[in-house]
């Protein structure tokens, strides 16, 4: 993924991901639906990008892991602004930093 390979680091995301399924790491799953989304983007496939990220976030919300659901939520966000959907991009990130900025005083 780093070396900008995305099709190579989405395969391996995607054959991993079974893997920790039956493993039952929760979290682990979520990381790699994160990590599938990032591959799409990369890759210009904005759809499956969308639908990794959310499957991402949604298994962070389960978990109650809130800042992990908010960076999915920023990566939805970055998604939606590549595809020129200005306000699905503004509310993905308005959700995150609602999570993410500290409460002002």
């Amino acid at each position: 993924l780093e070396r900008g390979n995305y099709e190579r680091a989405m395969h391996q995301f995607q054959e991993a991901l079974p893997l920790r399924e039956s493993q039952g790491d929760k979290e682990m799953v979520a990381n790699l639906w994160n990590c599938i989304g990032a591959a799409a983007e990369g890759a210009g496939d904005l759809t499956k990008a969308h639908l990794a990220f959310s499957t991402s976030r949604e298994a962070f919300e389960r978990l109650g892991a809130d800042i992990q659901a908010a960076m999915a939520a920023l990566n939805l966000g970055s998604v939606a602004l590549a595809a020129q959907k200005w306000d699905e991009a503004k509310a993905r990130f308005e959700e995150a930093l609602n999570v993410l900025r500290p409460e002002q005083d």
